[in-house]
């Protein structure tokens, strides 16, 4: 190469010579050990970088469907490669009616079913509606599910007009952790189905659809599955009831139960799987969820029905319950 001025020449002389340099000094490193690359920005910088604080920053989350406030709390994350969450939290609903039997049997039984309290729930996959214990959607000799419709039959009076369901049915929630919450609703027809040659009947408005299970797993009548947007199913076919109060009027009163139909089993679109286990004495205690890498989170309850410990990982954390205003606290 040609040299047109003394500043240029020893420029090029000097990138010529780092060339050689690191030629020379990479072909005897190859031999003796070997090169690691850092991404500098992910690794130094992402841990440093200070986030916007966004409104959930208690726990506290708002449905600008139903335009209520509710607080979720998540307690114990598994690690597991599995990308369908392993996790147990609680959720509340401070506002909510909390249905409440008003006979003291019922009550007491309701202890050993409510395993955080009165007020927290546990976060885990369920769909949840208060039904007619004379009911046919309730006993399961309707088909809860194929028969296109979750609305229980009015209650009929003699002589007079019937009580309509939305006087003492408040529909059918969906649960599902990592999602949230929603109502479940009759499919639209022309709505967009996934092409699996499967027959939806209801949808949320994210566009979970749910399609029927010919049986329950502990109980009469048949059970849900939901699709998830992201190609994720979770199978709804574990039973658990709980005593409410009484639907009552001058014309009529009507017993009632709140019916939790739990999930046993989520696949997400690869085939990983969690799966979901109670105890059958009490169906609403969650003994165990079960990765298909072998991660789990396991539960155990005390004598009084609430839940004592979670263990994740070789870690255990302990729930413990006290009064307070009339009501009862978890602490952990």
């Amino acid at each position: 190469m040609q040299i047109t001025s003394l500043r240029q020449g020893p420029a090029h002389i000097f990138l010529s010579f780092g060339v050689v340099a690191v030629l020379a000094f990479s072909s005897f490193s190859a031999t003796a050990q070997a090169t690691y690359y850092y991404d500098y920005p992910g690794t130094i910088n992402g841990k440093s970088k200070i986030e916007s604080l966004d409104d959930g920053l208690f726990g506290d989350e708002v449905s600008y469907i139903e335009g209520g406030v509710g607080f979720r709390v998540v307690d114990v994350v598994a690690n597991t490669s599995v990308k369908l969450p392993l996790q147990f939290g609680r959720t509340m609903d401070p506002f909510a009616d909390n249905l409440d039997s008003s006979d003291t049997q019922d009550r007491e039984a309701d202890k050993k079913i409510m395993i955080l309290g009165p007020r927290w729930k546990p976060d885990i996959p369920s769909i949840v509606g208060v039904y007619p214990t004379r009911d046919g959607l309730y006993t399961g000799a309707k088909p809860r599910c194929s028969g296109g419709t979750l609305s229980p039959l009015a209650i009929s009076i003699p002589s007079s007009p019937p009580i309509l369901p939305y006087n003492f049915w408040y529909g059918m929630t969906a649960n599902i952790p990592g999602h949230g919450k929603e109502k479940i609703w009759p499919l639209t027809p022309g709505s967009v189905v996934p092409s699996d040659n499967i027959t939806y009947k209801f949808s949320t408005v994210s566009n979970w659809r749910v399609s029927c299970l010919s049986s329950l797993k502990n109980g009469p009548g048949e059970g849900y599955v939901i699709a998830l947007p992201d190609g994720s199913r979770y199978f709804f076919d574990w039973l658990a009831l709980r005593n409410v109060s009484s639907f009552s009027t001058s014309l009529a009163t009507e017993a009632r139960k709140e019916m939790y139909f739990l999930a046993t089993k989520a696949i997400d679109k690869y085939g990983n799987s969690v799966i979901y286990e109670y105890d059958p004495v009490n169906p609403t205690h969650l003994t165990r969820m079960l990765a298909s890498d072998g991660a789990e989170i396991r539960l155990t309850y005390g004598a009084n029905g609430k839940l004592a410990e979670v263990v994740s990982g070789g870690r255990t954390w302990r729930y413990s319950y006290a009064t307070m205003g009339g009501g009862k606290i978890c602490n952990m």
